[in-house]
């Protein structure tokens, strides 16, 4: 699987966001910091490109899982600030969206199926 227009810095920012999810998993449900570590040695394993990253064995509940855990980190690792909103994080959002779409392409799925 090939994601496109995702380079070596937003990959590794990704990869960065992965292993502090992991890190706060562990303390409280080990069989998924140990799922996140798995996944981790895959993201690892990445073949990097100026303007793509291969991934080989990358699965689809796995990709699906990164794409969850870089879209909700913002919520996750800032606190809450006044008037119940969450401080607005551009870079995680532009991964996020480079990332979502990526999925869809690599498994052509449908946002509004026909």
């Amino acid at each position: 699987m090939v994601l496109r227009s995702i380079g070596p810095e937003e990959f590794e920012t990704m990869i960065r966001l992965v292993k502090s999810y992991a890190l706060r998993v562990m303390k409280s449900d080990i069989a998924e910091g140990s799922r996140c570590n798995a996944l981790l040695s895959l993201l690892s394993g990445a073949k990097r490109q100026k303007h793509a990253v291969e991934l080989r064995g990358l699965k689809k509940d796995d990709f699906r899982k990164v794409v969850t855990i870089v879209d909700m980190w913002n919520c996750i690792k800032n606190p809450i600030g006044s008037g119940n909103v969450v401080p607005y994080d551009e870079e995680c959002d532009r991964i996020s969206a480079k990332l979502k779409k990526a999925y869809f392409e690599a498994f052509l799925e449908n946002v509004f199926p026909a």
